[in-house]
């Protein structure tokens, strides 16, 4: 084929114009969709004993590993935040960022618990269907640990961290998610 000459199309343009049209007419019929748990806000019933099994094993988790680092040296660079554990620390070279020494040696200084086990913390949600947090809001939300969250949002109570437990499920409908329990409050309805 001469560089001046085209490739043909494998459809014809008019069958994607009609196919286009198609799809663009079947976006506007208003479908629900029912979403399962965790996606319509109900609780996973079966999650919740796992996530007591999670919250227990993190709480036997840091005193186990804060013994552990009393006893084992453990290093941290203090320019790139590698971790070495052990004594003696290794004198490899490779410090490679902004900061470093030319000879790309570390700068090592004794390290803790943190170190090994670093504390990833997350927003706590009162409500996941919520607002986003916006960039203002930042500094008045509580900040906890992701397991945390997760085993809050999976169904564990806490006093400190409350969270919103829904009664009827959320329902998607349109590509929008509608929670009836805030139309409706739970008062309306007879049980």
């Amino acid at each position: 084929m001469k560089k001046t000459e085209r490739k043909p199309w494998v459809t014809n343009i008019n069958e994607l114009k009609c196919i286009g049209r198609a799809k663009r007419k079947d976006r506007q019929i208003v479908r629900e969709k029912t979403l399962q748990p965790p996606e319509n806000e109900l609780l996973v019933k079966e999650l919740i004993p796992v996530a007591h099994q999670v919250y227990v094993a993190l709480t036997e988790l840091f005193p186990c590993v804060s013994k552990v680092a009393q006893s084992i040296a453990i290093y941290s660079c203090s320019i790139c935040g590698e971790v070495h554990i052990g004594h003696p620390y290794h004198k490899i070279r490779t410090c490679n960022v902004m900061g470093s020494a030319a000879s790309k040696e570390h700068s090592w200084t004794r390290g803790d618990v943190e170190h090994v086990l670093p504390l990833v913390e997350s927003f706590h949600l009162y409500d996941r269907l919520g607002r986003a947090i916006s960039h203002i809001e930042q500094l008045k939300v509580d900040r906890i640990l992701v397991i945390l969250e997760f085993c809050v949002q999976v169904g564990i109570n806490f006093f400190e961290y409350p969270t919103r437990k829904r009664v009827f499920p959320t329902y998607s409908i349109s590509g929008r998610i509608i929670d009836f329990e805030r139309r409706f409050p739970k008062e309306n309805f007879s049980f």
